[in-house]
């Protein structure tokens, strides 16, 4: 139940976006379907009808992970009002915070388990079968995502305080 009714207010936010611009659809190239001033609106509705409990109640966790994406959003868009402002690396990584917001308010891939072969190096070579959730992969490549994103703005040579 609760499921379908998160289902219903996320689909409610994506066909929000399709009403407003009916040849839009989330990409890429386009990753919010609808301008970005009203995007922002969705969400933090979305955002205040979370804190009321609506459609379903977040733990700690996910609140700390839907604020960071929410974050890196308002830093990617920065000032710009239009789409075509925002250069399309910045884009790409929109429509990702994206999917993973949807994927966070969806919530329902958590019990989801994927396993494969992962290979050991070492003096002993052999493969072992790993286990994992769809929210730990998600998590670790979120977090993987965001440790390359901050190394990759440090410039070379330099250490944090800017030394060489």
């Amino acid at each position: 139940m609760m499921k379908s009714v998160l289902l219903a207010v996320v689909s409610a936010l994506v066909l929000a976006a399709c009403a407003t611009t009916p040849q839009r659809t989330p990409s890429p190239n386009d990753p919010f379907a609808m301008p970005i001033e009203e995007f922002q609106q969705e969400t933090a509705k979305l955002r205040a009808n979370l804190k009321d409990g609506e459609p379903r109640e977040l733990d700690e966790k996910e609140w700390e992970r839907l604020d960071e994406i929410l974050a890196n959003m308002d830093e990617l868009v920065g000032d710009a009002t239009e789409i075509d402002q925002i250069p399309m690396n910045n884009r790409t990584r929109l429509y990702e915070l994206r999917s993973s917001m949807l994927n966070l308010l969806v919530g329902d891939v958590e019990d989801e388990v994927v396993c494969f072969r992962q290979q050991t190096t070492g003096t002993r070579l052999k493969d072992r079968q790993r286990c994992y959730t769809l929210a730990q992969l998600q998590a670790e490549k979120f977090e993987a995502e965001t440790l390359m994103r901050y190394i990759d703005s440090i410039p070379q040579g330099m250490d944090e305080s800017g030394g060489f």
